[in-house]
């Protein structure tokens, strides 16, 4: 047991000399906020800005970044934890060079991983940061222990919300039960199918008011994309709206988005890239303090 846990150690050091990629989390507080859309058509704008992306499809439930990219995928995540599969079999490529894979049960399956299956992921999953500058992480709607994990795991995380009180109330309390944990990583509000750019706006400044004053959280007003009827056409088409309707007004509040975005800096800590990540998401406990 030493001898492995110096392994994963020996591991983890090798993979901070690498270039590291900065790993997101995108979470909800409910379904129906379009995470998902905004993942991908976020992706796809960072790619045509030269940034390689990969989406990490961890929406257990309701996995379906695959239809939206194009792609049909046969194995996922757990193919590699259970050694049935070596990482590059399962990374599939979409629309605009985005890459994508699915997580399926392999998400879940992380929690109960020993250390023989630890060190073998972690081999494996380094070599994302080689292949992608941002890693997207699509979780699931609500504020389940994995959510919460993957969210306090990654580097930064992205809050989607719409204007609906009940998708309001619900992000308020995603922030709220991170805010509860010790750390949590930099969070960036967006918020999606705004009635008007005034409205848009007004959601991102009360939002985030009402949150610096109940909370030690400081949460970036990244942008708002406006309900567009373009949107519905290119899910009707299983196509990104980036890609089917780029001249739609959602598609630049995407682009706005994603020139926005990249010019925050990275985090500067040593915490990057995808190895990084998993050692802290195997590290983390599951009880809630404060």
């Amino acid at each position: 047991m030493r001898e492995q846990i110096s392994k994963l150690r020996d591991l983890v050091e090798q993979q901070k000399k690498k270039p590291a990629a900065r790993v997101l989390a995108v979470s909800g507080g409910k379904g129906g906020v379009g995470k998902t859309s905004f993942t991908v058509n976020f992706a796809i704008a960072l790619s045509q800005r030269g940034k390689r992306v990969l989406i990490i499809d961890a929406d257990f439930g309701l996995a379906n970044i695959d239809v939206m990219l194009g792609v049909s995928v046969l194995n996922d995540l757990s193919s590699v934890i259970n050694g049935q599969k070596e990482l590059r079999d399962i990374v599939a490529q979409g629309h605009q060079g985005v890459k994508f894979i699915s997580g399926g049960s392999g998400v879940i399956d992380l929690i109960r991983l020993d250390e023989a299956k630890v060190l073998r992921l972690i081999s494996r999953l380094g070599q994302l940061d080689d292949l992608a500058d941002i890693i997207l992480f699509d979780t699931s709607a609500g504020i389940s222990d994995i959510v919460m994990r993957l969210v306090r795991s990654s580097n930064e995380a992205f809050i989607i919300t719409t204007p609906e009180p009940t998708a309001i109330m619900d992000a308020y309390a995603l922030i709220k039960t991170l805010d509860r944990y010790h750390e949590a990583p930099p969070l960036h509000l967006v918020v999606n199918m705004a009635a008007t750019s005034r409205e848009g706006r007004e959601m991102l400044e009360g939002f985030t008011r009402v949150v610096g004053k109940n909370m030690d959280v400081q949460i970036d007003r990244m942008g708002y994309i406006l309900r567009d009827p373009a949107v519905v056409q290119a899910i009707k088409a299983q196509v990104p709206f980036l890609v089917g309707f780029p001249g739609c007004m959602a598609a630049q509040n995407i682009q706005d988005i994603a020139a926005r975005y990249l010019d925050v800096p990275g985090t500067e800590h040593k915490g990057q890239g995808i190895s990084q990540f998993l050692n802290r998401f195997l590290r983390r406990q599951s009880e809630v303090v404060g």
